[in-house]
């Protein structure tokens, strides 16, 4: 189970699925590398699905700059350690 305020949904522009406007969303869990797709797509436009990410995320008590705290923290976790 995933602790609240440990993740986000996140989408970007490389998430586009196919030519009728659908998008796969990821959920990104904080400190742990990359993100994990969702089985299931959202249909939109990149600004429409984008706003979907934030209410969800919200909901959650999850701010835009906690998101992306949370995203920058999977490029770079604290996990890795240095070579």
């Amino acid at each position: 189970m995933l602790e609240t305020g440990k993740f986000c949904y996140f989408i970007d522009e490389t998430m586009y699925v196919d030519d009728l406007n659908l998008w796969r969303p990821a959920i990104v869990v904080e400190n742990e590398d990359g993100y994990n797709p969702v089985d299931y797509t959202w249909k939109g436009d990149f600004k429409t699905v984008q706003k979907m990410v934030n209410i969800i995320n919200e909901r959650m008590g999850i701010s835009e700059e906690r998101a992306a705290e949370i995203v920058r923290s999977s490029m770079f976790p604290q996990t890795r350690k240095a070579a």
